[in-house]
């Protein structure tokens, strides 16, 4: 419970950028396209500096620091001082689940087991739902569910025709939604640690795909204004300063390997280290093209 109060209390500044420019491997300064510096003029920033791995989280109105996503099982933003506790939260849910289940999963598998022969049999269930062309659409998961529903709701309502067990609608119900809330954190939790080991944020995953599908539809429609700037916005580089040269990195540049990587997320360590192998690659394409 801690951690999840924690993500969703913290102060609603809590990752708003530092106010001088952070110096990459001692040389290098992010800068924009054009070497500018990078401001944010959005909702009350006010023209702050946009640190690299920052995003402005429209339902916070805030810049974040190493911003993964605004998540709305939280409605709370998972950036650089939430995600440690994001994490722990989403781990414990399903624990806490399992350990609170214990007691009632023996109840609650032959309870299902028996209801679930009730509602093959039942006919009332058979003429209203099971029997009807309209139990065909959900298909065959989504139908056995709707049965089983029904089965719960009515054999657990009606004293008179409980046979073996005790079947409550509203303890079953309460289980299968943390169930269901345990898949989510356990799938949450996967994919926001994988970004993190890998020194790929969600939304970095989501942008890469939709500039994936803009490229495709740009490639029928080549004029499209609206596309070709989409495209630029959705670009999965940075690009940056080191004396008067501005070149173009691939989003890999933040990618020191998956220990040092955690150790960033997690510690704030390496914060201001890019990989140089990346960067020594980009500024030998840059050379060759100027060639």
């Amino acid at each position: 419970m801690q951690s999840y109060y924690k993500t969703v209390f913290t102060n609603k500044d809590h990752s708003a950028p530092p106010p001088e420019e952070i110096l990459f491997n001692g040389k290098y300064r992010a800068c924009q396209s054009d070497g500018t510096i990078r401001r944010c003029y959005r909702d009350n920033c006010n023209g702050k500096l946009k640190q690299p791995r920052s995003r402005h989280c429209g339902d916070c109105q805030v810049d974040r620091i190493d911003f993964d996503h605004h998540c709305p099982w939280f409605d709370s933003c998972v950036s650089s001082s939430t995600i440690l506790s994001f994490l722990r939260a989403c781990i414990f849910m399903p624990l806490t689940t399992l350990c609170g289940s214990i007691p009632i999963l023996r109840q609650l598998i032959a309870n299902f087991k028996h209801v679930r022969l009730f509602s093959r049999s039942d006919e009332w269930i058979g003429n209203v739902f099971w029997d009807r062309w309209y139990s065909y659409p959900p298909g065959p998961i989504g139908s056995r569910f709707i049965r089983y529903v029904l089965g719960y709701w009515k054999y657990g309502s009606s004293g008179s025709n409980r046979r073996i067990l005790d079947v409550r609608f509203d303890v079953t119900l309460v289980a299968f939604l943390a169930v269901i809330v345990s898949i989510v954190a356990i799938a949450l939790f996967r994919t926001v640690l994988k970004g993190v080991l890998s020194a790929h944020s969600s939304i970095d995953i989501e942008r890469q795909k939709s500039h994936k599908k803009i490229s495709e539809k740009l490639k029928k429609d080549p004029e499209n204004s609206s596309l070709l700037r989409s495209l630029k916005t959705l670009e999965p580089n940075e690009y940056f300063k080191v004396e008067d040269r501005v070149f173009k990195v691939d989003l890999k540049v933040y990618d020191l390997g998956w220990y040092r990587n955690y150790r960033r997320a997690f510690y704030g360590e390496y914060r201001s280290t890019l990989n140089e192998d990346v960067i020594a690659d980009a500024l030998s394409k840059s050379d060759n093209k100027l060639e």
